[in-house]
């Protein structure tokens, strides 16, 4: 609880503030509040559309809805912006769930 506080706040400060936005959408995603996560991180994406890990935090939410042909195309975004061996990994496990399903 404390935590969607301080972002809430931050929010209140820089409101256009993709990566906050993100950061809330996350902690909704942690608190399985999944619907209100996609609705802030779809806003996160308005502002922020090159950012590897708001791609892959989509594709996160879209998975836990049901939306799976969207969250693998969110995860090809990720992983074609991410630049860092481990992150490509992470991301490159998530696709391949997706094809090997």
């Amino acid at each position: 609880m404390r935590q969607r506080q301080l972002v809430v706040r931050a929010l209140e400060i820089k409101p256009t503030d993709g990566y906050i936005q993100d950061s809330l959408s996350w902690v909704y995603y942690k608190q399985k509040k999944y619907k209100q996560a996609l609705q802030v991180i779809e806003t996160a994406l308005q502002t922020v559309k090159n950012e590897w890990v708001i791609w892959s935090h989509y594709g996160d939410i879209l998975d836990k809805i049901g939306k799976k042909d969207k969250a693998l195309q969110a995860y090809q975004k990720a992983l074609e912006l991410s630049k860092e061996t481990d992150d490509k990994n992470n991301i490159q496990q998530k696709i391949n769930l997706y094809t090997s399903r």
